[in-house]
């Protein structure tokens, strides 16, 4: 197959055989073997133009998860810094509280779950993963351990000297 997709401010043509159509938070998906990238994308169907069916055939290539690499792309992948957390609280608790477009949740154990996801700022993140309400450990990056400790030390301030 063949279409014109988004890049930037232009359209680039873009030539890729078709594995399989995901829909995630709303939106569809294709994933496709990108021949010109070799390697494996995602692509948001709304945003193809002149799409073309090729008369080339293809051998099927061994793919990954379509659902699961569609998610993890749209939910970090294409943000400039990725983060990992560890919720001390079930997966499917942390499930219900994030939309599956902005992040990526996977179960370790009945109690806790893994959390990755991605944003232009760490911050940012790092907000989210507090005020869902759960204790959690930094996994990935290491400098964001750091900064969970100076804002912990804002907010003490905020609170008053003696931190209550």
């Amino acid at each position: 197959a063949a279409f014109d997709y988004p890049s930037g401010d232009e359209l680039r043509a873009r030539r890729v055989e078709p594995y399989r159509l995901v829909a995630s938070d709303r939106r569809w998906y294709l994933l496709a073997y990108d021949l010109d990238r070799d390697d494996w994308r995602n692509f948001r169907v709304d945003r193809m133009r002149e799409v073309s069916a090729r008369t080339r055939r293809f051998r099927p290539r061994a793919a990954p998860d379509a659902a699961a690499y569609v998610q993890e792309s749209v939910a970090s992948r294409v943000y400039r810094h990725q983060a990992r957390f560890l919720l001390h609280a079930p997966a499917a608790t942390v499930r219900a509280q994030i939309p599956a477009s902005a992040a990526v949740v996977r179960a370790r154990g009945s109690e806790r779950c893994e959390v990755t996801s991605g944003a232009a700022n760490l911050d940012f993140v790092l907000m989210h993963i507090v005020l869902l309400g759960h204790d959690f450990d930094v996994l990935d990056p290491p400098e964001l351990v750091e900064r969970c400790r100076d804002l912990a030390a804002k907010l003490l301030s905020a609170a008053g000297n003696d931190g209550r």
